[in-house]
């Protein structure tokens, strides 16, 4: 398939490729928090959750790095940017989630109150939103380590989620143009040397 530029569609065919992009994310986003709910609480304390979580965030930099890939080579960088870190965000989030909700699960006092899926998901909103109702807070080391570790890792994630995409954006965008400009040249030297009349 050749590259085309979201510019170059009609009104139409954007609108039509942005919506295709908008179902995606949200079918991934509903499916992904509707696995997050089907899963169990585990019940493992300390170390064992702790290796959980760089566990998953190892599958989630894994991912990541698989969708910066299909960005530099989407026929539109910019949607697929986009939907890369629709999607990035919910994993973020999820990921943490089933962090707290094994904690609590495993030490009911971990935190001041103990968490469902739903609160777990709350709990991990409010820390990354700096927003800190005070509402649910940790209560054992263990609690606080994890919670610390998120708060630094928010600050460093987002920020290298956003310009990793962003560059995997553009990285995409000048493939793009360069190979359409290879077309466009390629067909204008067949067209001329087609023209030229033999001596």
């Amino acid at each position: 398939m050749s590259p085309t530029s979201l510019e170059s569609l009609d009104r139409r065919q954007q609108q039509r490729v942005v919506a295709r992009t908008a179902m995606r994310i949200l079918v991934s986003v509903v499916l992904l928090f509707a696995l997050y709910g089907a899963l169990p609480a585990a019940d493992h304390t300390g170390l064992v959750t702790l290796i959980e979580l760089f566990i998953g965030l190892m599958i989630f930099g894994a991912l990541l790095g698989w969708q910066v890939l299909k960005i530099m080579g989407a026929e539109h960088p910019e949607l697929r940017a986009a939907e890369a870190l629709a999607i990035a965000v919910p994993v973020v989030l999820i990921v943490f989630s089933f962090t707290y909700l094994s904690l609590s699960h495993a030490q009911p006092g971990s935190f001041s109150e103990p968490l469902n899926h739903v609160r777990a998901v709350y709990f991990v909103i409010t820390v990354i939103s700096t927003v800190g109702f005070g509402d649910i807070t940790p209560k054992t080391d263990a609690a606080m380590i994890v919670v610390s570790f998120q708060i630094m890792l928010d600050l460093v994630l987002l920020v290298g989620i956003v310009r990793a995409v962003f560059f995997a954006a553009q990285v995409g965008v000048r493939r793009r143009q360069t190979e359409r400009e290879a077309a466009m040249s390629g067909s204008s030297t067949a067209s001329g040397s087609t023209s030229q009349s033999p001596d």
